[in-house]
C-alpha cells in the first residue's frame, strides 16, 4: 500500500515540475506580414481583384462576403488555398486566383524558426443588377 502511494506522489510532483518549466519559458511569436503591412495587403486586393465578374457572370443584386483560407507557408508562399462560402458566379475563384498570384509574405515565426500560418480573407462582392 506504500508503494501505491508513494508513487502517485511522485507523479504529481513531475507534472508539477514540467508546468513550471514551461511557465518560465519565453515564446517568440511573429505573424506572417505581406511587404509593409496590412494596407499593402488591401491595395494589392483592391487594385487585382476584377471587380466586373458580377457584371459578367450576371450576379443578382447583392452583397456577397467572399471568405477564403489559406496558409502563408515557410517559403513565403500562398498555399492550401480553400474557399469557405460557395457563392459561385465565379467570386470565389476570382478571390483564389488573386491570393494564388500574389507576392511574397514574411513568413510566421515561432521561437526563430519559420512556421506556416493560417488566414481568412473576406472579399466583398457588390451587384447593383
Amino acid at each position: 500500500m506504500k508503494k501505491i502511494l508513494i508513487l502517485i506522489a511522485f507523479v504529481c510532483l513531475s507534472k508539477i515540475g514540467i508546468c513550471q518549466q514551461n511557465v518560465s519559458m519565453k515564446e517568440t511569436v511573429i505573424d506572417a506580414t505581406f511587404k509593409n503591412g496590412k494596407k499593402d495587403w488591401d491595395k494589392y486586393l483592391e487594385k487585382n481583384i476584377d471587380a466586373t465578374i458580377v457584371e459578367k457572370n450576371k450576379v443578382p443584386k447583392g452583397t456577397y462576403k467572399v471568405l477564403i483560407n489559406f496558409v502563408i507557408g515557410k517559403d513565403s508562399l500562398p498555399t492550401e488555398i480553400e474557399p469557405i462560402t460557395k457563392y459561385g458566379y465565379g467570386m470565389e475563384d476570382e478571390a483564389i486566383r488573386v491570393i494564388k498570384n500574389c507576392p511574397k509574405w514574411v513568413p510566421a515565426s515561432f521561437n526563430g524558426h519559420y512556421v506556416k500560418q493560417l488566414f481568412q480573407q473576406p472579399i466583398i462582392f457588390y451587384s447593383r443588377k
